[in-house]
């Protein structure tokens, strides 16, 4: 069996857009999701207070731990999702232009026998019924 190295980071145009559009999905929540938390938590607390003093004496010293805390945990939330998109996207969409490239060259008579993926690619199923319909054909 032939070993289905990739030579590119993104294998296909395809693979490159759902990426871009699993990164935008994971990254405006997660900022959103910051913000909004920053503003949360001061805001209410501010509101709670009522004269400056206690606001800075209070505010002040949670802010310095929440913007720590953010700059920390959202780099690593936000990788981790970006990661995990790549690794799914790649697994759907990759194997797309071999399978392509593999029934063109049976096609044009260059290439016979079956096509091959790793297991784990999302179109393995569909790859498997192609093999079943070209043996199919070789038979007759």
């Amino acid at each position: 069996m032939k070993k289905n190295r990739r030579r590119q980071f993104f294998a296909n145009k395809l693979h490159r857009q759902t990426f871009l559009l699993f990164s935008v999905a994971a990254l405006v929540p997660t900022a959103l999701a910051a913000i909004s938390l920053y503003y949360l938590i001061f805001g209410v607390t501010a509101n709670q207070m009522g004269f400056l003093e206690a606001i800075a004496s209070n505010i002040i010293p949670a802010s310095r731990k929440v913007i720590i805390i953010l700059l920390v945990v959202t780099p690593i939330v936000l990788a981790v999702l970006l990661v995990f998109a790549y690794r799914m996207t790649h697994a759907m969409l990759g194997p797309y232009d071999r399978i392509i490239k593999e029934l063109d060259d049976r096609i044009k008579g260059k290439e016979s026998g079956d096509i091959s993926l790793r297991k784990k690619d999302k179109f393995w199923p569909l790859v498997n019924k192609i093999n079943r319909l070209l043996h199919k054909i070789q038979g007759s």
